[in-house]
This record gives C-alpha cells, sequence and structure tokens, in this order.
C-alpha cells in the first residue's frame, strides 16, 4: 500500500471535518506512513505580494538573515527576518516603505561596519523619485529615512561606484528612458542624481569592470519594441563615478519580457561577462574578450525569468546562473549549472512557491553550502530551500486530493502511528461531495 494512500469518503455537509478532528484513531498501520511526507522545505509568511530578497548578516552572528521587498499597492512595508541559528528564520518585522516596492539591496551605507538595506519602489502611478533608506543599528534593527532620486525605478545596484569606500546606488527608471546614479558622500546621504539616457523602459541592471581599467561599469539592459530586441547598453565609468554610453549590443529573445542581467566571471579567464535573460525560455552568455568586446552563446533556461543571481551553488570555483521564473504556475526556480568555461549544463528546475520574482544564495542552515531564498509574489510565503549534500534542493510538498471542489481542511492523526495526517472536503460539482484523508 502507498505511503501517500487518499480515502473517498461520502458526506453530506462538510462539518463532517470538525468531527474527524476529534475521532480517536484506529490501530496504526507502519505500511501508510513513513513520517517523512513533509519535506524540510520552508515557507514563511513575510507580507503580500513578495517581490525580492536580499540575504545579508543583519544582526553579526555570522549567520545570514532575510529581507524582502513586497510590491504592495495597500501595505507598504518591508519585512525583516533574522536567522535563529538552525537555519529557521524569526517572525517577520515590518518597516515602512514610500510604495510599491520593486528592488531590495544591502551595503554598508554609513560605513560603520554592518550592513544597511536600501528599497526602491515605483510607485502606484509609477513615477515615484523617494529611494528608501534603513540604516542598522548593529542588531538586526533599522531606522529608516529616505533620499530623493529615480523615477518609477525596477532594479538598483548598490556598489562603490566613484571609488571612495562606500556604497553608491544605480537605479534603472523603467518608467522613464534613464538610469539614476546617487553617489554617497561617505555618511549615508546623497549627493543629487545624476541621469544618464539608455532608451525606453530600461529594466536590468548590474555593476562590474567591463573595460579592465579598475573601476565599476554600467550594464543596463531593456526591451526595444521598435526592434523586437533586448538591448544591452554598456556604460563606461570615468573613475570617479561619472559614466558615458559607449555600447549597444542587440539580442534576438524569442519571447518579449522585460530582461535583466548579471555581471561577473563566467569563464575563468579573470574579467566578468555578462548573463541576459528576461524573455522566453532563453539565458544569453555575453563573454568578454576584452576591449567591450562581446561573443554571444545561447542556453536554454526558464520561461520568463524575474531576475538572474549568478553565484557558485556547487562550490566548484565558478558561478552558476539562477533565475526564478515568473511564468510558472506551479513557481520554479532554473539553474544552469557551469561546466567551468562559461558553458552550462541543461536547466535543473527547483520547484518552490507559486510566482517567484527573486532568488537569493546564502548559507542558512549552516552546512556549508549554499541555500536558496525565494520571493514568491502570489503565495505570499518567502520560501527557504535548504541545499543537500547530493546539490540538490528540498522543494514544497505538493499533495493531489483528487477533489473537484476542495473547501475545507482539517489535520490530526486519523490512523494512529504517531503523524499528522490531512482531511480535505470536496463539496462536489458533478458527483456527491466526500472527505479526503491523506494519510502521512
Amino acid at each position: 500500500m502507498s505511503a501517500r494512500s487518499i480515502w473517498s469518503i461520502p458526506v453530506v455537509v462538510l462539518v463532517v471535518l470538525v468531527v474527524l478532528a476529534g475521532v480517536q484513531p484506529a490501530a496504526a498501520d507502519p505500511r501508510l506512513g513513513d513520517s517523512k511526507l513533509f519535506d524540510t522545505w520552508t515557507g514563511y509568511p513575510s507580507g503580500r505580494y513578495l517581490e525580492a530578497v536580499v540575504a545579508p548578516d543583519l544582526n553579526g552572528d555570522g549567520k545570514p538573515d532575510v529581507a524582502w521587498a513586497r510590491n504592495d499597492f495597500f501595505d507598504n512595508e518591508m519585512n525583516v527576518q533574522l536567522n535563529l541559528g538552525d537555519g529557521t528564520m524569526s517572525a517577520s518585522v515590518e518597516y515602512p516603505v514610500t510604495e510599491s516596492s520593486t528592488d531590495i539591496k544591502s551595503g554598508d551605507l554609513d560605513s560603520d561596519g554592518d550592513p544597511d538595506l536600501v528599497v526602491i519602489s515605483e510607485g502606484t502611478s509609477y513615477t515615484n523619485s523617494v529611494v528608501d533608506l534603513y540604516f542598522n543599528d548593529g542588531g538586526g534593527t533599522f531606522a529608516h529615512t529616505t533620499a530623493a532620486g529615480g523615477y518609477g525605478p525596477r532594479k538598483l545596484v548598490v556598489a562603490d561606484l566613484d571609488g571612495d569606500d562606500d556604497p553608491d546606488l544605480a537605479l534603472s527608471n523603467y518608467w522613464r528612458n534613464d538610469i539614476s546614479v546617487l553617489r554617497n558622500k561617505g555618511d549615508g546621504t546623497f549627493a543629487s542624481e545624476a541621469r544618464y539616457t539608455v532608451g525606453s523602459e530600461p529594466n536590468g541592471i548590474d555593476a562590474a569592470d567591463l573595460d579592465a581599467d579598475g573601476d565599476l561599469d554600467l550594464s543596463v539592459v531593456r526591451y526595444d519594441p521598435s526592434t523586437g530586441k533586448v538591448k544591452v547598453h554598456l556604460l563606461t565609468n570615468s573613475g570617479a563615478g561619472v559614466f558615458a554610453l559607449v555600447k549597444t549590443i542587440g539580442l534576438a529573445f524569442n519571447t518579449q519580457g522585460p530582461p535583466v542581467v548579471a555581471g561577473t566571471d563566467l569563464d575563468g579567464d579573470g574579467d566578468p561577462d555578462l548573463a541576459v535573460a528576461g524573455g522566453g525560455d532563453q539565458v544569453y552568455v555575453l563573454k568578454n574578450a576584452g576591449g567591450l568586446s562581446f561573443t554571444q552563446q545561447v542556453f536554454t533556461g526558464g520561461f520568463s525569468a524575474f531576475d538572474i543571481l549568478a553565484t557558485d551553488v556547487d562550490l566548484d570555483g565558478d558561478a552558476d546562473l539562477l533565475t526564478p521564473t515568473y511564468g510558472s504556475d506551479t513557481g520554479e526556480i532554473t539553474l544552469l549549472r557551469n561546466q567551468g568555461a562559461g558553458t552550462f549544463s541543461p536547466p535543473v528546475t527547483i520547484e518552490s512557491g507559486r510566482n517567484p520574482h527573486d532568488v537569493a544564495a546564502a548559507d542558512f542552515s549552516g552546512e556549508g553550502r549554499p541555500d536558496l531564498a525565494v520571493a514568491n509574489r502570489i503565495t505570499d510565503t518567502g520560501s527557504i530551500h535548504p541545499q543537500r549534500a547530493d546539490g540538490s534542493f528540498a522543494i514544497p510538498p505538493i499533495h493531489a486530493t483528487s477533489s473537484e471542489l476542495p473547501n475545507a481542511l482539517a489535520s490530526a492523526d486519523f490512523d494512529g502511528d504517531g503523524d499528522v495526517d490531512v482531511a480535505e472536503g470536496d463539496v462536489g460539482l458533478y458527483e456527491a461531495g466526500a472527505v479526503h484523508v491523506m494519510r502521512n
């Protein structure tokens, strides 16, 4: 008999579920359950419409914590959860944001030795020009203030752009045709923004030293409806945080969508390459050949990536690629493993919460391997996926009930084997209603 058996019991009214919870169980049948039905994946209530996640050590205990940005028109807050030491997270602490957040990043804005947080918001009218700043007291508690900059921004980079050893900000202004750069004065306050025109609807943005001159340049990606291509704009840095648009590369994706970009060394030659995703199931890898010259390769990734993360997931010394595929109803993260020279193995699908919009990697469980934190927009949960020793990731348990119209749930140890089972009520559409009991 299967360890995941289902009973179907005709009923007249669903109040039977309440009665079931109080019924004494029958004698245990050890074949019916193995007490291992539910995986070690964990979903945390983190507010509605999660949009982005970041995972620095916020309270200085050596363990990564999480902060979530939320694109919620009616509940303008961001959430912080601290690691309890065993890879599980505390209850969310909420902080106010301007409205309709689109991205969150961390960096030591005020040079006091702990990571602060930056949240950008496009706003309900898509014209927001307020950047939310959260200054850390060292213990993971934050004081909120704001800076002026951007115009309905979508994506954010926090990096030292002017070479003075403190992090600056670069924002992609999707609802305007430019990007904004805000230079840090060293104390967490910022100079007036500088704006650089790149074309309509800029979305993804990242910083890397593309021309090997010792300072960080910017790559900005956008979909160009006039050509049907994704445009990659390269802006080189003068060395003082002043930028010039010097090159544009066109990429032919098979489906349009807001593109995203990550800049890092993918082929192991010491200079940063670019990975671009966003339209359809394609990921472009642009290998840096020097002199701002790039060669292109296309790999199959997840459907409609909302973001892209380059990080060494399998600890083999090169950066792999992770994309949350928001076009998937089941909720999937796509992993492309780097084979060592900027070539990638076929995609691996990791099930997550529905409609994932962002992913971060950090060793939440303390086992020496990067785990994943995923911002799931539709399910209103942040999920933590521990990485197993074999390189796979724990996924949320999904169990079919055979119901036509599920209407109610109850849980108890119905079969007396020491673990919790689930009863689910079905009102029935073309057949009589039933209660389905799923044994653990």
